[in-house]
Order: structure tokens, then sequence, then C-alpha cells
């Protein structure tokens, strides 16, 4: 059983806690010194109660892991008894850290008055600090459940998957049998092992573990520019083109992220058989290391837009556009609904969202998203304003930071005594984008007192972002980097047409015999790849590094990836497909448990026509496995009788609580989208019905 805590000894040492170091480690933006001896964990466990219309919840059982000792308490207010105890006298902060912390968050707010919290939405805070204790939320810094971090990281611990049901009622006085028991602990020990590994990974600092998955890539790329004496450089680079508050907003409003969609006429047909999957390898850092970025001051331009937009390779431009007589040359639809200016549209029909035609509209775009447009759609463009600068490769420097991550990441994937180092290099590629494309001038999240407001954000955030000296991507290079992913992706899609089935971001699924395009387009990449390589005085080895078969996997190029024997799609983010010689059924629905969803499906009959996967599909709460958090509005400082699976009844009191309900996924279609199908894909309801879109 974990030991509960206990408050009879007052000494130090009945807990394990090490006093810290008296050398350094100052963390000079907040003056604080944090103590690098030891690791807490915290971890809690509760009770989702519904009562009519009313949610509740409360905490069962909390666990603090004190460097691998795991102790548990019944009632947190023994958990603040602990804190004000050992609380440092000096300006020493002890660091602890909670998994998802946004929602254990929600109910330590019942007994702590946090000082500080840094949050970017609502009910998600980054850290918190009390006194001198500061909580910091692992999910943001792993970016994986806890259950992967422990099997990705091949930590000693792992979590004890499905050892306690939550569906089982509990409350404070409910004993835990030993598999629980094990369960609850081991949740605290494989964060301390994570925390462990994250410690010696930054030279035992908790100030230079950074709070973020992106603090690493920022890290890397900021040592490799102080490097290559290439800091300054950068810096200078980042004021020079520095965009105003107007330019600013306009960039914002050009910003679209990847493009996801189904050619409307497959969700109105039913199955297809022989379609081709290919990826496109790395696309967001493969369009980064060979297209070309807005590298000079945006100004605006009055008249000869031509000038500027036949020419992509010397001028990135930003502005608005006003569009007439618009009809989407296939059935693959690229403009989004939310990215056109409120009051402009005249007339439009719309594909889930993605406009299919209309008689005018006005939108914010760049250069790039005007060819992409063009290859989509036949309209008659007519520029309203135009920001225009020069347009070149990124700095040296952070391509080579990029190839240097995508060439580790190749070099240690199926390396068995480097899974971490790949998952290490994995995330930190993945999160150049994520670098390049963070929104400085988003709206504040304030937090007091169990209340979170929204705060508009000021010029003067904008002005503090860019004076920080760990600025060097400014955020127009973003922009441009999902404009030329969209651009790459479509520029294939546009050339296949009516027999793409489904895009999504750097995804494309077909039928016919295009295998001889993607061998054309990767020719073309190649040599793209060469000029980029010759540019920075790369060899062209750089952009196709070597697995550990010594196989090269050069940057960019398409892969293919199945032959599916059957596909079926439904929508974006909505198909299910399978593979010749394997009875598994594989769905990819967003938000929907894959597993859930599949064993739903092959248990209920999923056939060759990959019924019933299908319009009004219905899962409710046993077979869907999505669950619902519902925050309460209000401290409701009340106590309910609970029941436990026992039949004992002890009373609880619910005060700040996250109610976790089971619920259903719905698959119907919007009536809007349904409109348009019967409308431009079929005429005869009967059909598509016969075809299983719809359940019969």
């Amino acid at each position: 059983m974990i030991p509960i805590i206990n408050f009879l000894s007052h000494d130090m040492g009945r807990w394990e806690i090490n006093p810290p170091s008296r050398k350094g480690n100052k963390n000079s933006q907040y003056s604080r010194t944090y103590n690098n001896n030891n690791i807490f964990t915290f971890d809690t466990e509760t009770t989702s109660i519904v009562i009519g219309d009313n949610k509740y919840s409360f905490v069962y059982i909390a666990m603090l892991s004190i460097n691998g000792v795991v102790y548990s308490m019944r009632n947190l207010s023994l958990f603040k008894q602990f804190l004000d105890m050992y609380n440092p006298r000096d300006n020493t902060v002890n660091v602890i850290y909670v998994h998802n912390l946004g929602f254990d968050f929600t109910f330590l707010q019942n007994v702590l008055d946090f000082d500080t919290v840094f949050a970017r939405n609502a009910h998600r805070p980054i850290f918190a600090r009390y006194k001198n204790w500061e909580f910091r939320c692992s999910y943001f810094l792993s970016q994986m459940s806890l259950k992967n971090v422990g099997e990705s990281y091949d930590l000693p611990h792992a979590k004890q998957a499905d050892a306690l049901k939550y569906k089982k009622r509990r409350h404070t006085g409910t004993p835990l049998t030993d598999a629980e028991d094990i369960y609850c602990e081991y949740d605290c020990l494989v964060l301390h092992d994570f925390v462990q590994y994250e410690l010696n990974r930054n030279g035992g600092k908790y100030r230079d573990i950074p709070y973020t998955q992106t603090g690493y890539v920022r890290r890397y790329i900021l040592d490799a520019a102080k490097q290559d004496k290439q800091y300054w450089a950068l810096r200078d680079l980042v004021q020079r083109t520095r965009p105003d508050i107007q330019l600013f907003q306009v960039l914002e409003k050009c910003y679209t992220g990847g493009y996801t969609h189904a050619n409307f006429m497959a969700v109105a047909s039913g199955v297809y058989t022989h379609v081709k999957s290919y990826d496109f390898t790395s696309s967001y850092p493969a369009v980064m290391c060979r297209c070309k970025f807005p590298m000079g001051k945006f100004r605006a331009i009055a008249c000869n837009f031509d000038y500027y937009l036949t020419r992509p390779d010397e001028y990135c431009t930003v502005g608005k556009i006003r569009m007439t007589n618009v009809t989407a040359k296939s059935k693959l639809c690229y403009i989004s609904q939310h990215k056109i200016i409120r009051g402009s549209l005249k007339n439009g029909v719309f594909s889930n969202g993605r406009l299919y035609k209309c008689d005018e509209l006005e939108m914010y775009v760049t250069n790039v998203d005007i060819m992409t447009i063009k290859m989509m759609y036949k309209c008659d463009i007519e520029i309203l304003e135009m920001w225009a600068c020069r347009a070149d490769y990124l700095p040296k420097t952070v391509v080579k930071s990029i190839l240097t991550l995508y060439g580790n990441k190749t070099k240690y994937k199926n390396v068995p005594d480097k899974s971490v180092l790949y998952m290490a290099c994995k995330q930190m590629v993945n999160s150049v984008y994520g670098m390049s494309v963070f929104n400085p001038f988003c709206d504040d999240i304030e937090y007091d007192c169990g209340e979170w407001e929204t705060i508009a954000a000021t010029p003067e955030k904008l002005t503090k972002y860019y004076q920080n000296p760990k600025t060097i991507l400014p955020y127009q290079w973003g922009v441009f980097v999902t404009a030329w992913a969209r651009n790459k992706l479509c520029n294939i899609a546009s050339q296949i047409g009516d027999d793409v089935l489904y895009m999504d971001t750097d995804s494309i699924k077909f039928i016919g015999d295009y295998d001889d395009l993607f061998v054309k387009n990767n020719a073309e990449i190649h040599a793209e790849n060469i000029t980029s390589a010759e540019h920075f005085g790369f060899d062209i080895s750089d952009f196709a590094p070597c697995d550990v078969k010594n196989k090269p996997h050069e940057l960019g190029l398409w892969d293919f990836e199945h032959e599916y024997k059957s596909f079926r799609v439904l929508g974006a983010k909505r198909y299910c497909y399978t593979l010749q010689g394997d009875p598994t059924i594989y769905p990819v629905v967003a938000g929907c448990p894959t597993q859930k969803l599949r064993e739903y499906l092959m248990t209920h009959g999923c056939n060759a026509l990959l019924r019933p996967f299908t319009s009004g599909l219905f899962l409710d709460e046993h077979d869907s496995g999505k669950n619902a958090i519902y925050y309460s509005p209000e401290n409701y400082d009340i106590d309910i009788p609970v029941t436990d699976y026992t039949g004992n009844t002890r009373m609880e009191h619910i005060g700040w609580c996250a109610t976790v309900v089971p619920t259903t996924f719905d698959m119907s279609m919007s009536d809007d989208y349904l409109q348009f199908l019967m409308g431009y894909a079929v005429t005869d309801k009967r059909a598509i019905i016969r075809d299983g879109l719809f359940a019969e």
C-alpha cells in the first residue's frame, strides 16, 4: 500500500527532502533560485457524479512523489499542510510536476491561493506558483499522454493501464485494492522518471528545463546561431522586418493551417477499392529548407501588382483580394469559409465548410495563396491592398539546424538504444514550424480566484515580444510555411483532379495510376533541394540522410504509404480503410477514440462496404469511450452524500471541480453538407443509401 502522509514528524529528513545547493542556479527573470536536488511529482484521482443537471466531482486520493517515494492523501488539505510546512524560508523554489496540470489545478485551487498563474487558454495553466512552490505541466513539455511518455522514453516505470476502473464510484473512505494502489503509485513514478530524464538532459537544473516542447527547438536554434556567429544578424533581421500593428493583423488574417478536405463526389459514392496513399515527408520542415520567405520589411504597394505576383522567387506579398465568378475546377474545394471577409460573400455555395462557387468574395492572402487559388478555381482576381518585401531563403543557420535535426531523427529511427534520442529529435523537428508561427499578439488569459478572463492584447505586448532576445523567427515566416505546404499539396492534387479522394496536410489518397506523376514531382523536388544546397554551400546528402540500414531518406519527397483494399471517406478527418490480407478495420475519425471505434465497427458487422461506417453512425456513452470535461462555473461549496461501489456512504465537499462525463459520438453530417451533396453530387437519395453514405 502507498504510505499515507503523516504530519506527526516535522523532521525534514522524514520526507527525504534534500536542501538546495547554494551554487548559483538563479533564474534572472524571476530572481529565484531553484532547488535542483529534489524531484516532486503530483497526481490525483477523482470521482464524478451527475445529479440532474448538476455535475460534481471531488478528489478521493492524491499522490505526492518525493524523490521516487510515493505518499498518498485522502484530503487535499493535507497537501496544503505539507507545502506550508516545507515552504523554503529563503527565495528557493521547489518544482512540482503534474501531468495535465489544468485538470488537477481545478481542484487544487480549493485549498491553495496561487500567487501566479500563466496560461494561454482558460483552464490550461502551463505553470502556477504557490508561495515558493512552482507547479509545472509536464504535458506541455512532453506533448504526449503519460502512457506514451513511459513507452517513448523507455522509462523504468510504465503506466498501469486499466488497473483502476474509473466508472467505479469511490469516495475518500473507499479502500483501494493492491492493483489500484500500484496504478496510483506508478502514475507518479512514470512522471518522476521523466523529470529525472529532463534534469539529466539539462545539466541537473530546473531553470534550464523549458516550460513547453517548443522551448527546446528555440534553444537549439539560438545556440546554433551563436555558434555560427549569426545570432546578432538574426536579431537585426527580426528588428528590421518587424511589422507594425496594422500589418501584423493583416498577417494574422492571411494565416491558415494545413489543408484537409474530401472530394465531395467521393463522399457520396461509397466505398472505393485499390486506393493509393502517398505522404509528403516532413512537409513543413521541407518547405522551410527549400522555399523562399519574407526577408525584408513589407511596404505598401499602390500599383504594378502583377510585377510582384509574377516573381515569387524575388518577392513575397500579403494583402486583400476580391474574387469574382468563382467556381472550383474539380470536386476538391480549397477556400475555407471562415477566411472570407464577413459581408463580402455573394451567393456562396459550400462543401463542408469549403467554397465550391460564388459570385464574389473578399479575403486576405499571400502571393503563394494566390498561386494555389488559381490552381484550384476558375475566377477573376482583383488586388485591393498589397504589401510586398524581398523574398529569399531562410537564414543558413536556421536551415542548417532543421537539416541536422532531420538527419538525427532519420539516423536514430528504429535503433533500439537510440529510441529516446529519436523521440527528442522527432519532437524538435516538428516544433520548428510551431516556433515560427507562434502568435505574440494573442489575447492574454488572466486567472483570479477561480475565474478566467480574456484580456485583449495591446501594442505593448507586440513590442515586448520583438524586444525579447530569444525572438529570432519572425511570425511572417510561419504564415508562409503553411502557405507553401498547401501549395505543394494542391500542386499535385490539381494534376490528378477528381481522382483525388482525400487530402490532409501532408498526405493524399487517390484512385488511378499516377505513380509516374509522383516520380516526376519527386525529381522536381530533388532539383529544388539541389538548388537550395548549392545556395547554402551544403552537400545534397545533407538533405538525404541515411537510416540505420544506410537507406537515404530525402527531405520533402513523396513516399508511397499504402494501397488500401477498401476506402471510404465521409469528410475531413473522417475516413476508414482496410488493407490487403489484414482483417482489421482502420478508422480515422477526429474526436472519437480510435480503438473504441474500431471495436464497435468490427463487432457490428463492418464488411467490405465498410458499413456501418456511414453518416448517422452513433455511438452511445459505453461504445464511444469518449469523455467530456465540464468545469464548474462557480465554487459550489456544498457537501453531498456519496455512496461508493461497496455500498458505504460518506459526505464529500464539492468546491471548484472538473467533472469527467462519458459522452456520445455522433458522426452525422450537417444539414448544409447533406443539402449540398444532394444538389451537386447525387440526384437520387436512394442511390446513396444503397451505397452506404447513410444508415439504412
